[in-house]
Formats: C-alpha cells, sequence, structure tokens
C-alpha cells in the first residue's frame, strides 16, 4: 500500500504485521502510486524512480537510476504492468514504451512507430497476454504477432476524461474508469457506454463518483469499483438484470406494454408507441408504426382482434381501432355499441380488461358508475353480463372459461357454458382485488392480491388459497406477476421482485443488491418478451431480466454453501485494556488453536462471510464445545464469552441462510485458554516439592516424637501390665459375683413362683371340690368368675418365671421335634377354642423335616401366637397355620383375620407388658409376644410380623432345620400337653361380653333409678353389678367410648367408672360428660386400683362427685351411691321449690319484688334449662306444640328430654308448658285482654280448660284476676 509521504507499507495477512518501507530502509522516496508483483518482488513506481521489495528478505532496490527514462516526477503516475515472463512494462519520460527485465537488469524500447503515449499512462495485460494501454483520451491493444508487436486504436463511441484504471474482471470484460465506467464491446470491437448499468454509473455521491481510481472483480462474479466516495459493489447479476433505456433515459416510464406477436413488445412511454430494439436493448420508432401513431396516444389497454387490427383504450377511456395494413386509427363509439362508457379528459380510464371471446364476442370490464362486465360484437351491441362488479384483471383461460379479479368478491369465472362461478378465501384474509391473474402450469390460476399476496384456485375446495406471506419475501402488496418459460412465476411488489418455485415453494427476492433499485412498481409492470426475458416497468426504472441466464444463477445460489468466517476478535483484559486482532487465515484454524490467557476477562469473535452483496442479510449461529453444545444466535454476527474457565474448547459457526437448500459449512477454531500461574503444571510440581520437603520435615519431627513417646510408653506398658495383672483377679471375682447373683436371681423367680403356686393350689384344689356342692346360680356364677381369675394368677406366674429363665445364661436342654406331627398334634388341640367362636383354623405343612429346639419352646411359641389369632380375631374368622421350606431354615407363619396392627407400633408389640389400645378391652398381661421373641432368639430363630388394618395380622417364625434328621429320635408329643384352661377363658370371656352388652345396652324403663357402670373387665363388671341390680337399673358398658355413647343415649341417673380403660380412660370420659348439656348433670363415681393422693386430685379438679379405691367394701359402695342420689334430689327440689315461688306468687299488681332466682347444680344445667324455655317461649302459642317438637328443637329424643328434664326438676315437660302458658296468660289479662282471646293466643284449644287450669296454678279466676286489677 502507498501512502502519502511515508513510503510503502507492507500488511502480512497471516500473521497480521505491518511493515514500513521509507528512507531507513533504502526507499529514498516520499511516494509511490502503482505496484505489480514477479516472483515473490513487489516493484512500485515513486517519484524519483522504479523500485522493488523482496516480500521474504523485506530488501528493498532501485532500478534504471541510471537509464535516463524514470526522472522526472509526472513518471510516478505511470502506471506498471507485468506479463507472464515477469517483465515489468511502463511508460517512461520519453512517452515511449519499455519493457524491463529485472532478472538480467536489461531495459528494451518497444517499437511503436509513430505511436506515443502523451499523458499519464495507464497499462494493464489481461488473461490473452493483451496488453492494454491508455494515455489521455486514447486506448491502444497491443497484442503480441510473432516475435512482433502490432498496435492499434480502439474505436469509441463516448466521450470521456482521461482513464484512471483499466481492469478485466473475472469473465472476461474488459473495463475503463475515469470520469466514468466503460466497457469493451467485443462483438462491435469499440469501447462503449453500458446503458445496462445506467443506474449505477449516475456522477452522484450515492453512487460511483468522479474519478474512478481502479476496478477489480472477484470469482463471484461481482466488480468492485473504487472512487473518491468509496467502494461500489456492482450485482453478480449485472449480466442477467440490465436497464432499459430510452435515448440514455432509462428513467422512461412505461405506461402500457402489448406483446404485438412473436415476442416483440409494444411499449407507451410518453405517450409514444414505440418497439423495442432487442440488438441495442433501446426503444424505437419502428417501421410502420411511425405513420400507424402519427398522434400521440396515451396507451393503457391494448388486444390483438386478428393480424391486421388492434384494438386499444387510452387514459380517457376512448376505444380505438387501429389497421396496421392500412395505417388507419379509428376511434370507435361505444355508447351505440349498448357500452356506457363516455370519454373523459379529467378520470381514469374506465375500461379495465378486453377479451376476445369466441365467435368474435368481445368481453369487456368497466370500471364506472355503470361497472359492470359486458359482453357483444364492435359490429352489433353489447350486453350486461354481470353486473355492479369492479373488475381489476382478467384471463381467457386454455379451458375456454374467463377470470375476472372483482373488488371485494374474489374471483368470478365465467365458464364455457356461460355459467358464473365465484372464487373466495374461506380464511380470514380481507378479500380487495388483483392486479393479475394468469394460468400456470397443469391449468393452475394464480392471482396477486394486493392486500393478501401470492394465491392460487384450489379447484378441490373451490376457494382461493393464499401463500404465506414469507413464501415470497414477505410481500402481501403485489402489482404484478408473469411466468417463465421454466415454470418459475416472477411477482412484482412493495419489496421488490420475487422468484417463487411453485414444484418446491421455495422462492429469492431481488432488490437492491442484486440490481432492483425500485420496491414500488406500475400495476401490471411485468411482462414476458421474447427469448425468457422479462421487463419490469418501475417508478423508477426499466429493467430487463434474462430468465435464462439468471435461473441457474439463482439456483446454483439455493444450493450455494457459504462459510463463515471469523473476521475480527477482540479482547479485554481484567485490567481493562482491549486487545483487537484481524481475521484467521484458514492454517491458524486447521493447525493452531487460540491462546487465551486467565487475565482476558471478555473474548468477542465477530462472524462474516466472503460475500460482499450478502453481508447484511445473513445471520449467523455459534457454540463452544467444551461449554455448551447448543447452537446459538450471534446477535449483530458476535459471540461474547465471559471468564472462561480453564481448559481446551472449539469455537463453531456457520452461516443462517434462509435461501439455501444446502447445510452450511461448520468453521472450528481451537480455543486454549491458559490457567494463572498459580494452576499451571509447573506450579503443581513446585506443591508436591514443597509438600514432599513438609512431609520429611513432618516425618522427621514425628519419628522423634514417637521415639519419645515409645518410651514413655515402655513405662507405662509395665506400669500397666501390673495393673491388668490385678484387674483380671478383680473381674475373675466380679464374674464369679454375677454368675452367683444370676443363680440366685433364677432361685428367687423359682421360690416365689413356689410361694404363689402354694397358696393358688390350695385354692384351686378346695374351689374344685365346693363346685359340685353349689346350687345357687348367683352363687355359680361367682365361684366361676373367682376360679377363672384364679388361673389367670397362675398363668401369669408361669410367663414371669419363663421370661426369668430366659434372662438368665444357663443353657436350657434341647428337644427335637419332628415338624409334620408335633404341628399336627399343637394345632388340632386349638381347634375347640376357635370353634367357640365359630372360628376356623386352616393348617398346611410342605416340609418334613426336624428342629432342634428348648424343651418346650416350639408348644409355648405356638400357644401364645395361636391363642393371640383366636382371640383377637372376630367370630367367624379364619386363622391360618402354614410350614415350608425355604434353602436350609423352616418358616411357619400364623395368619389371622383380626384387627389387625397399626405401622407406628408394630416395633412395641414384642415390648414386656405392652399392650395395644385397639385390643386392650380383651384380657391379657403383656407377656405373651416378649415371652415368643425370647424363645425365638434363644433357639437362634427369627420372627417377623406384617399387619394390614381391618384385614388382619401375620406372624412368621423362622428356624434352622436339622441336616441330619431321624424321626425316631423326636420326642413324642401328647395331645393334653398344653393346659388350655386359660385360653378356653379368654375365648369364653369374649363371648360373654358380647352377648352381655347386647342384654345390658337396653335399658328398661322402671322406677328405679338408672346406673350405668362403666368396667373393661367382665368378671369386675358382673361383681359390681350383682349387689347393685336390687336398687338400681344396671346398663353396662365395656370402654370409655362405649361408655360415653350409652350416656347420651339413656340420660343415666348415675355413672360408676373405672379409672384406667381402653380408648378412653376415666377421666376423658368425665371430660365428655361435663362437657355435653345432656350428661353435664349426672352424678360420677370413679371405681381405681390408683389411690394416690395426685389421682384422686385429679379427680376433683374434673368435678368427679366421688372416688372409690380398689378393693372396695360393696356396703360402703352402696352407701355413696345412695349419697349422690340424694344430693341429686335435694338440688332438684330446691330448683322446683324456686320455680314454683314465680309461678304461684299471689297475684298483686302492686307487688314490685324480684323474682327468685333459679340455682341449678352446674352451669350447663342452666344452660339447658334456658335453652328448653327459649323453646318454649318461642311456641307456646301453638297449640300444637309439644315434647316431639321441642326435641326436635333441641336436637334430642323425647327420652332424653325427659331424662334430662326429670334430673334438674320435679315438673314433667306438659307441666313445665302449662305454667308456661298460664304465666304468659296472667300478663295478657292485667294488659286488659279478653279471656277468650287470651286462652287461644297462649295455645289452648278452649277457654273453659283455661279457665280451670289458671284457677287451680294460681287460686283464682281469670275474670277474678280482672276484677282485683281494676
Amino acid at each position: 500500500m502507498s501512502t502519502n509521504n511515508n513510503g510503502v507499507v507492507f500488511y502480512n495477512v497471516s500473521i497480521n504485521e505491518f511493515t514500513h518501507f521509507h528512507e531507513l530502509q533504502g526507499l529514498d522516496t516520499e511516494r509511490c502510486d502503482f505496484f505489480t508483483v514477479v516472483n515473490r518482488e513487489v516493484f512500485a513506481t515513486c517519484n524519483n524512480g522504479l523500485f522493488s521489495i523482496n516480500v521474504d528478505t523485506k530488501r528493498v532496490n532501485q532500478h534504471l537510476n541510471n537509464q535516463g527514462v524514470f526522472e522526472d516526477y509526472t513518471s510516478a503516475f505511470n502506471t506498471i504492468a507485468s506479463d507472464e515472463q515477469g517483465r515489468i512494462w511502463f511508460v517512461g519520460d520519453t512517452d515511449l514504451l519499455y519493457y524491463y527485465q529485472p532478472e538480467t537488469l536489461s531495459l528494451v524500447q518497444v517499437d511503436t512507430g509513430d505511436t506515443s503515449f502523451l499523458g499519464k499512462a495507464v497499462l494493464s495485460f489481461d488473461t490473452s497476454e493483451r496488453l492494454w494501454i491508455s494515455a489521455e483520451d486514447k486506448v491502444y491493444l497491443v497484442e503480441r504477432v510473432d516475435d512482433n508487436y502490432r498496435f492499434s486504436m480502439v474505436e469509441q463511441d463516448v466521450k470521456h476524461r482521461p482513464f484512471f484504471s483499466v481492469a478485466e474482471d473475472y469473465e472476461g470484460n474488459i473495463w475503463f474508469g475515469g470520469d466514468t465506467l466503460l466497457t469493451y464491446d467485443s462483438v462491435n470491437k469499440k469501447i462503449s457506454y453500458p446503458y445496462a448499468m445506467y443506474p449505477l454509473l449516475v456522477n452522484s455521491k450515492k453512487n460511483i463518483s468522479d474519478p474512478i481510481v481502479d476496478i477489480a472483480s472477484n470469482e463471484k462474479g461481482q466488480l468492485f469499483v473504487l472512487s473518491e466516495e468509496g467502494v461500489t459493489s456492482l450485482t453478480r447479476y449485472k449480466d442477467a438484470i440490465s436497464y432499459l433505456a430510452l435515448g440514455g433515459k432509462p428513467r422512461s416510464y412505461i405506461e402500457y406494454m402489448f406483446n404485438y406477436g412473436e415476442g416483440t413488445p409494444v411499449f407507451n412511454i410518453n405517450e409514444q408507441v414505440l418497439l423495442y430494439d432487442d440488438s441495442t436493448s433501446k426503444y424505437i420508432v419502428a417501421e410502420g408504426f411511425s405513420s400507424l401513431f402519427k398522434e400521440r396516444y396515451k396507451v393503457e389497454l391494448m388486444e390483438r382482434l386478428d393480424n391486421d387490427t388492434l384494438i386499444f383504450v387510452d387514459s380517457a377511456s376512448r376505444v380505438y381501432l387501429a389497421e396496421t395494413n392500412k395505417s388507419e386509427v379509428a376511434e370507435l363509439d361505444m355508447r351505440k355499441l349498448g357500452l356506457p362508457l363516455v370519454p373523459n379528459e379529467t378520470q381514469r380510464n374506465n375500461v379495465s380488461s378486453i377479451i376476445l371471446h369466441e365467435n368474435n364476442n368481445v368481453i369487456v370490464s368497466l370500471l364506472n358508475d355503470s361497472s359492470g362486465i359486458y359482453r357483444g360484437t364492435l359490429d352489433g351491441e353489447f350486453d350486461l353480463i354481470y353486473p355492479e362488479v369492479k373488475v381489476y384483471s382478467s384471463l381467457l383461460a386454455s379451458n375456454g372459461s374467463v377470470f375476472f379479479s372483482v373488488l371485494d368478491l374474489g374471483v368470478l369465472e365465467y365458464t364455457k357454458d356461460k355459467n358464473w362461478v365465484v372464487w373466495n378465501s374461506l380464511s380470514d384474509s380481507r378479500v380487495s382485488y388483483s392486479h393479475c391473474l394468469i394460468e400456470g402450469k397443469n391449468a393452475r390460476i394464480w392471482t396477486c392480491d394486493v392486500n393478501n399476496g401470492l394465491g392460487y384456485l384450489d379447484v378441490e375446495r373451490k376457494t382461493i388459497r393464499y401463500l404465506d406471506s414469507e413464501k415470497i419475501g414477505g410481500m402481501t402488496n403485489l402489482n404484478g406477476m408473469v411466468e417463465d418459460d421454466e415454470g418459475y412465476l416472477w411477482v412484482i411488489g412493495n419489496k421488490g421482485v420475487v422468484r417463487y418455485s411453485p414444484e418446491d415453494g421455495s422462492h429469492i427476492l431481488l432488490g437492491k443488491e442484486s440490481g432492483i433499485s425500485d420496491n414500488s412498481f406500475k400495476d401490471k409492470g411485468i411482462y414476458k418478451i421474447s427469448d425468457g426475458r422479462l421487463v419490469v416497468s418501475g417508478y423508477n426504472f426499466n429493467y430487463l431480466i434474462n430468465t435464462k441466464l439468471i435461473n441457474p444463477l439463482l439456483n446454483n445460489r439455493l444450493e450455494a454453501p457459504l462459510t463463515a468466517e471469523i473476521v475480527e476478535t477482540k479482547i479485554t483484559t481484567k485490567g481493562g485494556t482491549t486487545k483487537e486482532s484481524l481475521p484467521f487465515m484458514k492454517s491458524d484454524l486447521e493447525n493452531n488453536s487460540f491462546d487465551v490467557s486467565y487475565e482476558d476477562f471478555l473474548i468477542s469473535f465477530h462472524f462474516g462471510v466472503n460475500d460482499f452483496s450478502e453481508r447484511n442479510r445473513l445471520k449467523f449461529e455459534y457454540r463452544l464445545l467444551g461449554l455448551d453444545d447448543e447452537w446459538l444466535i450471534a446477535e449483530n454476527g458476535t459471540a461474547t464469552f465471559s471468564t472462561l474457565p480453564a481448559g481446551e474448547y472449539s469455537l463453531e459457526t456457520r452461516v443462517i441462510d434462509g435461501l439455501s437448500h444446502s447445510v452450511q459449512p461448520i468453521t472450528r477454531l481451537p480455543i486454549k485458554v491458559h490457567p494463572p500461574y498459580w494452576l499451571t503444571w509447573q506450579a503443581y510440581v513446585l506443591y508436591v516439592f514443597l509438600a514432599l520437603i513438609s512431609f520429611y520435615g513432618v516425618y522427621r519431627y514425628r519419628v522423634l516424637q514417637l521415639t519419645r513417646v515409645n518410651l514413655q510408653l515402655e513405662k507405662a506398658v509395665l506400669s500397666r501390665t501390673q495393673e491388668l495383672t490385678e484387674r483380671t483377679s478383680e473381674l475373675s471375682e466380679s464374674h464369679t459375683q454375677i454368675s452367683n447373683l444370676l443363680a440366685q436371681k433364677e432361685s428367687l423367680f423359682a421360690n416365689v413362683s413356689h410361694e404363689f403356686r402354694t397358696p393358688l393350689t390350695l385354692i384351686l384344689g378346695p374351689m374344685s371340690q365346693l363346685r359340685p356342692k353349689l346350687a345357687d346360680d348367683s352363687d355359680i356364677q361367682q365361684f366361676d368368675m373367682m376360679q377363672r381369675n384364679t388361673k389367670r394368677l397362675v398363668q401369669l406366674v408361669e410367663q414371669i418365671l419363663e421370661l426369668a429363665r430366659l434372662d438368665t445364661a444357663v443353657e436350657s436342654p434341647k428337644q427335637i421335634y419332628a415338624i409334620d406331627s408335633a404341628l399336627g398334634i399343637l394345632v388340632n388341640s386349638f381347634k375347640p377354642l376357635a370353634e367357640l367362636k365359630s372360628q376356623e383354623i386352616v393348617f398346611t405343612n410342605h416340609c418334613s423335616g426336624g428342629l432342634e429346639l428348648t424343651a418346650d419352646a416350639l408348644e409355648k411359641i405356638l400357644y401364645n401366637l395361636l391363642s393371640n389369632a383366636i382371640k383377637y380375631s372376630p367370630e367367624g374368622g379364619t386363622i391360618t397355620v402354614t410350614g415350608e421350606q425355604a434353602n436350609n431354615q423352616y418358616r411357619l407363619s400364623i395368619q389371622d383375620t383380626g384387627y389387625g396392627i397399626p405401622e407406628d407400633e408394630l416395633e412395641t408389640i414384642f415390648e414386656r407388658f405392652t399392650r395395644l389400645e385397639k385390643t386392650s378391652e380383651q384380657l391379657g398381661s403383656g407377656l405373651g409376644l416378649a415371652v415368643v421373641k425370647e424363645l425365638v432368639q434363644a433357639n437362634e430363630g427369627k420372627i417377623e410380623v406384617e399387619s394390614e388394618l381391618s384385614k388382619g395380622t401375620t406372624f412368621t417364625v423362622t428356624f434352622p432345620l436339622l441336616s441330619d434328621f431321624n424321626e425316631n429320635e423326636a420326642t413324642p408329643l401328647s395331645d393334653k400337653l398344653l393346659a388350655l384352661d386359660s385360653a378356653s377363658e379368654l375365648v369364653t370371656q369374649t363371648v360373654n361380653s358380647s352377648l352381655a352388652l347386647d342384654t345390658d345396652s337396653k335399658s328398661k324403663e322402671s322406677s328405679k333409678p338408672v346406673l350405668l357402670i362403666i368396667e373393661d373387665n367382665q368378671d369386675m363388671q358382673t361383681y359390681i353389678k350383682q349387689p347393685l341390680d336390687s336398687d338400681y337399673e344396671c346398663i353396662t358398658a365395656n370402654n370409655g367410648q362405649q361408655g360415653i355413647d350409652m350416656a347420651v343415649e339413656h340420660i343415666p341417673d348415675m355413672i360408676l367408672s373405672d379409672l384406667m380403660m381402653p380408648l378412653k380412660g376415666g377421666f376423658e370420659v368425665v371430660d365428655h360428660l361435663r362437657a355435653n348439656e345432656l350428661t353435664a348433670h349426672i352424678p360420677i363415681t370413679l371405681l381405681t386400683a390408683k389411690g394416690d393422693d395426685n389421682s384422686r386430685l385429679t379427680g376433683w379438679q374434673k368435678t368427679v362427685d366421688d372416688y372409690i379405691a380398689k378393693p372396695f367394701n360393696v356396703e360402703e359402695l352402696k352407701l355413696r351411691l345412695s349419697r349422690l342420689l340424694t344430693v341429686r334430689d335435694i338440688v332438684k327440689k330446691r330448683v322446683t321449690q324456686q320455680l314454683g315461688l314465680q309461678h304461684n306468687q299471689e297475684v298483686d299488681v302492686t307487688n314490685e319484688e324480684e323474682q327468685p332466682t333459679l340455682t341449678f347444680n352446674s352451669k350447663r344445667d342452666e344452660q339447658f334449662y334456658n335453652k328448653l324455655m327459649q323453646v318454649i317461649e318461642d311456641n307456646y302459642t301453638d297449640s300444637q306444640f309439644g315434647r316431639p317438637q321441642a326435641a326436635d328443637a333441641l336436637a334430642v329424643s323425647e327420652r332424653q328430654l325427659n331424662r334430662k328434664l326429670s334430673a334438674i326438676v320435679e315438673y314433667n315437660f306438659a307441666e313445665l308448658v302449662r305454667k308456661h302458658r298460664l304465666e304468659k296468660a296472667k300478663q295478657l289479662l292485667l294488659e286488659g285482654h279478653q279471656i277468650g282471646e287470651v286462652a287461644y293466643d297462649v295455645g289452648f284449644t278452649s277457654p273453659s280448660y283455661f279457665s280451670r287450669c289458671f284457677k287451680a296454678e294460681f287460686g283464682l279466676s281469670p275474670k277474678e284476676l280482672i276484677n282485683r286489677s281494676l
């Protein structure tokens, strides 16, 4: 690159390096201008000679400094050129032509004859090795002929100033740049003006400006022109898209075009009817037309009637007939033919279409006040065949139908059978009108709408289907359309020219970058002429598009892959410094990585593509492999990354090209982000070295420390050894003591068991002898209760003794069981117990092996599990016992259909004295499952439990099988081995309890007070109930919740409840009953074995009436219950007396004493009484009001109402209502109301009955009360 006053600058693109050559490098000059390259040397003409610069060594040499041909300053403005032999050609100071051989340093003058090159000379070789020389306003062509050179002057038909540049493009065209751009016409062999490119050559700041100093082209066919205004790119389609000019005026407006025949277009331009000269690309006045169109016509519509006759319409709606063979033009009076058409100079043309129909008929469409479609002949009359429609375009189709584009209606079809068909759109698109209707391939009718865009007639649906506007470059306002010879649709509209392919739906928009400068076109402004060419009429320029040339280019464009390039990088460090670099070379992308320091905070890559005309339309996407695999859109063609972690990445980018069908290639740039110095491998080596040194130091220190400690330990070991010897002796003594204590514990339990068993045996023995001597049923019942509880005590003692044995470390004797026979005997012994509850035991065994267990272990395990299954399964349930072999284990499962065990309680059921709340109403000690678990674990077995609420529980016991089992070694079992009295008792109690509940829960109506006994132990219920039956009507409940329900239902006079019960305890029962108005008045006595002071205090705080501890004296219990009834009756009488005082006060209207206040036993009683009186107050006037209505209002039963009322007052319900009615009657009588009226108002059905009741209540009749009040 040459500079002004700074010599030559060399830029090495591969390494992004600039080198300046001036005086210091031996380039003793201020200005150099023109260059050529020969064998890695750059030759430049400077103001004081010819210089060469070696690209590799950067060495500068001066040439021809003593030859006298390169000394004048003006020589610096002469260009130089090099040929294929490496010779340098130039014009010297003598205006003669030379060539210089650098290798031999020889200078040769070329014989040019009489030709000299005055002024600034511009030289350029083309690819044919022809030398073009421009000097002043002349151009010479130098061609080599054998060993000589032939000079010829090139003919020119354009005046111009001297050229600054001569260049050849990739297509072999020669271009000249000076004050304008000219080209060499190889056909006519002269330099001419490129009319087809006129708009780009206008001398204005928007385009190429004087002077043109350089010209270049690329392999894509683009021509770049350098001027003072910058670089102008000429479209790659410059040969296929040209500009129509008339006398050098391409802006001539085409008002109308008509195809005269054989592709010859007729244009109306500036009211002149002209033909288009294909050879000169100009409009001409053709012979024959000059006499035919002598006058100026502004033709807007023209059709050929036959070979010699034309019909056309001008802008004033005048219709003419032109006979070309006679050169005559005559105006037609359309009104005489029946057409309502009046010419008017001030209005636009009102004839929108003319169609030559069959049988010499003509179809004319009008847009005036008489708009419609008319049909007739020019020598006859016209008829209106479709009224009141405005037609904007029409088409005679190949099937004989005529199609009309109609405003706001769609498309009308006039069939060959003279029928009308209406085509419109079913979409929400706004129907307007179309400027064009054409018939394409496969006879499809296409329409271009001014609002809806491109559409076609869908024959199957009988509708107009419009394409998505994106299919035609986003255009919706279309002005015209034609189909070329290859079947492509060419559409003009508000964004340019679009080529659309009906076959695959592809499209390409041709705009300014393609040479189409207009985005506004004349309606119907696209025409098809001969040889596949199209004429487009814009409001600025007219264009000629050669589809045969441009279609291959466009098809290649659709398939063209475009490679994205990284044209710029920008790095911002953490300190704020910005570093920029220029494009990467291909070698950089393939072989090297882009290195980034950890201090580089922001890294930006700008993408581009080597296609100047596409630069603004294309987009890019990228991804950084190693960070994210997802493709991202590069906004403004830039990808930015911040604080990348150290590592290796691969930046991939590619072009997003909506036009191309090809998969775009991916450009990859390896990126390596270096870690900070403290994370490099050298740093890690240093860290390891320091760590080893530190470790060694620590190791040495530790060795010394351990040596010292070792000495201390040796002393401590000696001391500790002596101490351990002493401790061993002490532990031996402790072990002996513990063994003695365990033996004493076992002996103690055995002695305690013996001490319990002896008196229990002495009790059970005489009892069994006395049993047959008893005759009275009540005595027998009490005797059986005593016997059952004594046996329970024996069983409890046995279980405690068994647990004590298991706790000791003494090994019990073993016993061998034959599984099949032993289980059969044990399970069968329980079937009678199950039958008492109508239960079924199903036993299945699939193993005939043997087990070695401690003596009686299998019997005790099965006894506890089966008795529990029977006890907790409902009547009619099923107990399933299953045995099976699993590997070397025997698995025994017992499944019941009982209550089930909650999941949160499964972990606690094997603990001692644990009983579940759901089953606590059944008799038991809570030791059975604890004994089972201890026995299973003592025999190296495992026990598991699974349970589901309301479905049952399954216990599974697993024992190891004997490897060598002989059935003869098994210990025989007797079916009488187990004493099942206790289990039988439990089942019997369950059944009796159910029966007792059914019997006792139904209280009988009697005069005796009702006593509710809440006790979970059936024997204790019986013991309490028998002595009290003579004085009370006793009903019983088996748990706290049942007791609450029965208290609410029966409203007993008294409640006697146990304190510790299942579901709800005694204190919970008290809380629920005291909170209920119906039961708040009932005296409650708690009966419990917990006689401590805290329990008593809690009872008094909860308003318990009495507290009796077990064991108790029956007579004392009777007296306490009687006392509570007496106290309740006293309270009831006091309330009744107070109530009576309210009603029976002496009738004295002057008495102002306050009414006596009612005093109840509790607030709940007072609340109930007040609610009852409010109900009576609300309903006393109703003569039908009685106990049922009051019970419903209080949400209680009649029985509950009676029981509650009798508990707090001595009046029954009827008496209480009658007293209230009479009290209200007394008030009404004192207010002056009539006796009969008052009787009915207070709910009496008879005045006489009212008077008798009134006198009985107050001691005087109603009349006497009235007289006394006067």
